[in-house]
Protein backbone atom coordinates (compact mmCIF):
# COMPACT_ATOMS: atom_id res chain seq x y z
CA UNK A 1 0.00 0.00 0.00
CA UNK A 2 2.99 2.44 0.80
CA UNK A 3 4.51 1.91 -2.49
CA UNK A 4 1.85 1.92 -4.18
CA UNK A 5 1.20 5.41 -2.46
CA UNK A 6 4.58 6.45 -3.49
CA UNK A 7 4.63 5.34 -7.05
CA UNK A 8 1.79 7.60 -7.22
CA UNK A 9 2.89 10.73 -6.53
CA UNK A 10 5.15 13.16 -8.53
CA UNK A 11 8.53 12.66 -9.36
CA UNK A 12 9.34 16.49 -8.20
CA UNK A 13 7.20 16.23 -4.66
CA UNK A 14 9.17 12.42 -3.98
CA UNK A 15 12.26 14.83 -4.53
CA UNK A 16 10.96 17.46 -2.06
CA UNK A 17 10.33 14.86 0.32
CA UNK A 18 13.33 13.24 0.22
CA UNK A 19 15.15 16.10 0.56
CA UNK A 20 13.83 18.20 3.51
CA UNK A 21 14.69 15.52 6.52
CA UNK A 22 13.52 16.86 9.71
CA UNK A 23 15.11 19.07 11.96
CA UNK A 24 17.77 17.38 14.54
CA UNK A 25 17.48 17.20 18.00
CA UNK A 26 20.17 19.58 20.14
CA UNK A 27 19.30 16.30 22.70
CA UNK A 28 22.16 14.67 20.54
CA UNK A 29 24.64 17.26 22.04
CA UNK A 30 23.31 16.91 25.32
CA UNK A 31 23.88 12.89 25.70
CA UNK A 32 27.46 13.36 23.99
CA UNK A 33 28.81 15.82 26.22
CA UNK A 34 26.91 13.87 29.02
CA UNK A 35 29.09 10.95 27.71
CA UNK A 36 32.52 12.70 27.14
CA UNK A 37 31.96 13.75 31.04
CA UNK A 38 31.08 10.72 32.21
CA UNK A 39 34.44 8.99 30.17
CA UNK A 40 36.05 11.28 32.32
CA UNK A 41 35.16 10.51 35.60
CA UNK A 42 35.99 7.06 34.51
CA UNK A 43 39.23 6.96 32.67
CA UNK A 44 40.38 10.86 33.40
CA UNK A 45 41.16 13.94 31.58
CA UNK A 46 43.42 13.17 29.11
CA UNK A 47 41.88 9.67 27.55
CA UNK A 48 38.54 11.50 27.69
CA UNK A 49 39.96 14.31 25.93
CA UNK A 50 41.99 12.33 23.59
CA UNK A 51 38.84 10.48 22.67
CA UNK A 52 36.25 12.66 22.19
CA UNK A 53 38.16 15.86 20.46
CA UNK A 54 38.29 15.53 16.40
CA UNK A 55 41.52 15.29 15.04
CA UNK A 56 41.67 18.94 14.10
CA UNK A 57 39.87 19.54 17.22
CA UNK A 58 41.33 23.11 18.63
CA UNK A 59 41.56 23.46 22.54
CA UNK A 60 42.35 26.68 24.53
CA UNK A 61 45.22 27.23 26.67
CA UNK A 62 44.68 29.72 26.99
CA UNK A 63 45.25 30.61 23.06
CA UNK A 64 43.87 28.02 20.87
CA UNK A 65 46.46 24.98 20.24
CA UNK A 66 45.95 21.64 18.38
CA UNK A 67 43.99 19.69 21.10
CA UNK A 68 45.19 16.30 20.85
CA UNK A 69 48.63 17.31 20.92
CA UNK A 70 48.16 19.25 23.92
CA UNK A 71 46.06 16.48 25.71
CA UNK A 72 48.95 13.70 24.11
CA UNK A 73 51.60 15.73 25.86
CA UNK A 74 49.66 15.92 29.28
CA UNK A 75 50.37 13.01 31.92
CA UNK A 76 48.20 11.29 33.51
CA UNK A 77 46.61 12.53 36.73
CA UNK A 78 44.27 12.35 39.49
CA UNK A 79 42.56 15.50 39.06
CA UNK A 80 38.88 14.90 38.66
CA UNK A 81 37.17 17.45 36.28
CA UNK A 82 33.39 17.23 35.87
CA UNK A 83 30.85 19.66 33.87
CA UNK A 84 27.49 19.20 32.58
CA UNK A 85 25.68 20.79 29.61
CA UNK A 86 22.74 23.70 30.39
CA UNK A 87 22.53 25.06 26.68
CA UNK A 88 22.50 23.68 23.73
CA UNK A 89 21.91 24.26 19.99
CA UNK A 90 22.26 22.13 16.48
CA UNK A 91 22.11 23.51 12.93
CA UNK A 92 19.26 22.42 10.70
CA UNK A 93 21.50 20.06 8.81
CA UNK A 94 22.76 18.34 12.02
CA UNK A 95 26.33 19.22 11.06
CA UNK A 96 27.38 21.53 13.59
CA UNK A 97 26.06 22.44 17.23
CA UNK A 98 27.66 23.49 20.34
CA UNK A 99 27.18 23.27 24.06
CA UNK A 100 27.71 25.16 27.45
CA UNK A 101 27.24 24.92 31.03
CA UNK A 102 29.06 24.90 34.52
CA UNK A 103 32.27 22.85 34.98
CA UNK A 104 34.55 22.34 38.48
CA UNK A 105 37.45 20.67 39.06
CA UNK A 106 39.32 19.17 41.92
CA UNK A 107 43.53 18.03 42.12
CA UNK A 108 42.51 14.42 43.44
CA UNK A 109 39.14 12.78 42.77
CA UNK A 110 39.93 11.47 46.30
CA UNK A 111 39.23 14.78 47.58
CA UNK A 112 35.61 15.93 49.43
CA UNK A 113 35.06 18.63 47.44
CA UNK A 114 35.67 20.78 44.32
CA UNK A 115 38.46 23.67 44.30
CA UNK A 116 37.49 25.41 41.52
CA UNK A 117 35.11 26.21 38.89
CA UNK A 118 33.93 28.16 35.58
CA UNK A 119 31.97 27.89 32.87
CA UNK A 120 32.63 25.78 29.06
CA UNK A 121 31.76 25.92 25.50
CA UNK A 122 31.93 23.03 23.08
CA UNK A 123 31.29 23.04 19.53
CA UNK A 124 30.17 19.86 18.08
CA UNK A 125 30.68 18.80 14.44
CA UNK A 126 29.36 15.44 13.12
CA UNK A 127 31.91 13.08 11.60
CA UNK A 128 31.54 11.23 8.28
CA UNK A 129 30.68 8.08 10.57
CA UNK A 130 27.38 10.21 12.27
CA UNK A 131 29.43 10.25 15.72
CA UNK A 132 29.71 14.04 17.18
CA UNK A 133 33.60 14.93 17.88
CA UNK A 134 34.41 18.05 19.82
CA UNK A 135 36.43 20.80 17.55
CA UNK A 136 36.81 22.99 20.25
CA UNK A 137 36.86 23.17 23.76
CA UNK A 138 37.20 26.82 25.89
CA UNK A 139 36.03 27.77 29.13
CA UNK A 140 35.85 30.60 31.89
CA UNK A 141 36.91 30.17 35.90
CA UNK A 142 34.99 31.97 38.89
CA UNK A 143 34.04 31.65 42.10
CA UNK A 144 31.93 28.91 43.44
CA UNK A 145 28.46 29.32 41.61
CA UNK A 146 25.10 29.72 43.72
CA UNK A 147 21.66 27.87 43.07
CA UNK A 148 21.00 24.03 41.93
CA UNK A 149 21.53 22.86 38.66
CA UNK A 150 19.40 24.44 35.74
CA UNK A 151 17.72 22.09 32.85
CA UNK A 152 18.50 21.73 29.37
CA UNK A 153 17.83 25.27 27.61
CA UNK A 154 17.89 24.55 23.47
CA UNK A 155 18.12 27.30 21.29
CA UNK A 156 17.25 27.54 17.61
CA UNK A 157 18.68 29.52 14.33
CA UNK A 158 17.11 30.99 12.56
CA UNK A 159 16.39 30.14 8.65
CA UNK A 160 19.42 30.45 6.79
CA UNK A 161 19.10 33.36 3.65
CA UNK A 162 20.35 32.42 -0.21
CA UNK A 163 23.99 33.17 -0.33
CA UNK A 164 24.59 31.32 -3.31
CA UNK A 165 25.85 27.68 -4.40
CA UNK A 166 28.83 27.95 -3.20
CA UNK A 167 29.66 26.39 0.31
CA UNK A 168 32.35 29.62 0.86
CA UNK A 169 29.96 32.31 0.50
CA UNK A 170 28.11 31.74 3.86
CA UNK A 171 31.56 31.83 5.59
CA UNK A 172 32.67 34.92 3.84
CA UNK A 173 29.36 36.25 4.70
CA UNK A 174 30.49 35.28 8.79
CA UNK A 175 34.17 36.46 8.40
CA UNK A 176 32.48 40.00 7.24
CA UNK A 177 30.09 39.85 10.83
CA UNK A 178 33.34 38.87 12.93
CA UNK A 179 35.04 41.35 11.18
CA UNK A 180 32.63 44.78 11.36
CA UNK A 181 32.15 43.47 15.23
CA UNK A 182 35.64 44.23 15.57
CA UNK A 183 35.56 47.35 13.68
CA UNK A 184 33.42 48.60 15.90
CA UNK A 185 34.53 47.14 19.18
CA UNK A 186 37.88 49.24 18.55
CA UNK A 187 35.79 52.44 17.35
CA UNK A 188 32.93 52.28 19.70
CA UNK A 189 33.55 49.63 22.29
CA UNK A 190 32.52 46.05 22.67
CA UNK A 191 29.11 46.72 24.39
CA UNK A 192 28.09 48.89 21.04
CA UNK A 193 29.21 45.92 19.46
CA UNK A 194 27.25 43.84 21.30
CA UNK A 195 24.01 45.86 20.46
CA UNK A 196 24.84 45.91 17.00
CA UNK A 197 25.46 42.01 16.57
CA UNK A 198 24.13 40.09 19.82
CA UNK A 199 21.15 38.07 20.07
CA UNK A 200 18.46 38.93 22.74
CA UNK A 201 19.52 35.38 24.45
CA UNK A 202 23.23 36.52 24.28
CA UNK A 203 25.48 34.57 26.84
CA UNK A 204 28.61 36.24 27.89
CA UNK A 205 31.47 34.66 29.36
CA UNK A 206 34.35 36.22 31.44
CA UNK A 207 36.95 35.60 34.03
CA UNK A 208 35.64 35.88 37.25
CA UNK A 209 31.81 35.87 36.39
CA UNK A 210 29.13 33.58 36.26
CA UNK A 211 27.71 33.40 32.65
CA UNK A 212 25.86 36.53 31.96
CA UNK A 213 22.46 35.65 30.19
CA UNK A 214 20.31 38.84 27.97
CA UNK A 215 21.70 41.21 25.64
CA UNK A 216 20.76 43.99 28.41
CA UNK A 217 22.77 42.36 30.92
CA UNK A 218 25.57 41.37 28.24
CA UNK A 219 26.07 44.85 27.59
CA UNK A 220 25.84 46.35 30.73
CA UNK A 221 28.91 43.88 32.02
CA UNK A 222 30.78 44.46 28.79
CA UNK A 223 30.73 48.43 29.58
CA UNK A 224 31.54 48.18 33.51
CA UNK A 225 34.59 46.10 32.38
CA UNK A 226 35.75 46.89 28.42
CA UNK A 227 35.86 49.78 26.66
CA UNK A 228 37.46 49.61 23.04
CA UNK A 229 39.33 46.37 22.19
CA UNK A 230 40.92 45.28 19.37
CA UNK A 231 39.65 41.51 17.63
CA UNK A 232 41.33 39.68 15.31
CA UNK A 233 39.76 36.80 13.65
CA UNK A 234 41.93 33.67 12.55
CA UNK A 235 39.25 31.03 11.64
CA UNK A 236 35.76 31.23 10.96
CA UNK A 237 33.82 27.57 10.24
CA UNK A 238 29.92 27.65 9.13
CA UNK A 239 27.13 24.63 9.07
CA UNK A 240 26.58 23.21 5.78
CA UNK A 241 22.41 24.54 5.98
CA UNK A 242 24.11 27.91 6.67
CA UNK A 243 22.63 28.60 9.79
CA UNK A 244 25.25 28.28 12.55
CA UNK A 245 28.95 29.36 12.55
CA UNK A 246 31.90 30.30 15.14
CA UNK A 247 34.80 32.32 14.64
CA UNK A 248 37.63 32.78 17.20
CA UNK A 249 40.94 35.08 17.55
CA UNK A 250 42.88 37.63 19.54
CA UNK A 251 41.59 40.14 21.61
CA UNK A 252 43.40 42.98 23.09
CA UNK A 253 41.72 45.76 25.24
CA UNK A 254 43.53 48.71 26.88
CA UNK A 255 45.42 51.36 25.47
CA UNK A 256 48.39 50.09 23.55
CA UNK A 257 50.50 51.51 26.47
CA UNK A 258 49.93 48.64 28.77
CA UNK A 259 47.59 45.87 26.51
CA UNK A 260 45.27 43.78 27.93
CA UNK A 261 45.51 40.25 26.11
CA UNK A 262 43.20 37.85 25.52
CA UNK A 263 41.46 35.28 23.09
CA UNK A 264 37.64 35.24 21.86
CA UNK A 265 35.23 32.59 20.45
CA UNK A 266 32.54 33.65 19.06
CA UNK A 267 28.83 31.12 18.24
CA UNK A 268 26.79 32.81 16.17
CA UNK A 269 23.02 31.62 14.14
CA UNK A 270 21.41 33.23 12.07
CA UNK A 271 18.88 35.81 13.46
CA UNK A 272 15.42 36.72 12.63
CA UNK A 273 16.08 40.45 12.06
CA UNK A 274 19.80 40.17 11.19
CA UNK A 275 21.83 37.83 9.11
CA UNK A 276 24.30 37.00 11.50
CA UNK A 277 23.15 37.73 15.66
CA UNK A 278 26.14 36.80 18.14
CA UNK A 279 24.53 34.17 20.86
CA UNK A 280 27.88 33.68 22.61
CA UNK A 281 30.77 35.59 23.31
CA UNK A 282 34.00 33.89 25.33
CA UNK A 283 36.99 36.03 26.17
CA UNK A 284 39.99 34.21 27.90
CA UNK A 285 42.45 36.06 28.71
CA UNK A 286 46.19 35.37 28.83
CA UNK A 287 47.17 35.05 32.31
CA UNK A 288 49.57 38.04 33.40
CA UNK A 289 53.40 37.47 33.68
CA UNK A 290 54.81 37.65 37.49
CA UNK A 291 57.25 40.16 37.81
Amino acid sequence: MKLAFALALPFPLLLATAAAPPAPSPTVLIEAEHAFAADAAASGVRAAFLKWLSPHGVAFRPGPVDGQAAFSAMAPSPARLSWRPEVAAISKGGDLGWTTGPWSWRADSAQAGDTAWGEYVTVWRRTGEGRYRAVLDAGISHARPAGPPADPVFLEPGNAPQTGRHRLKPRRSLWRADADFGRIAKADGVAVALERYGSERLMLLRDDLPRVTGLAAACDTARSREGGATLMSLAQFVSRSGDLGYTYGSFVSGDSADPDSAWYVHVWQRGRTKPWELVLELVNPVPKRKS
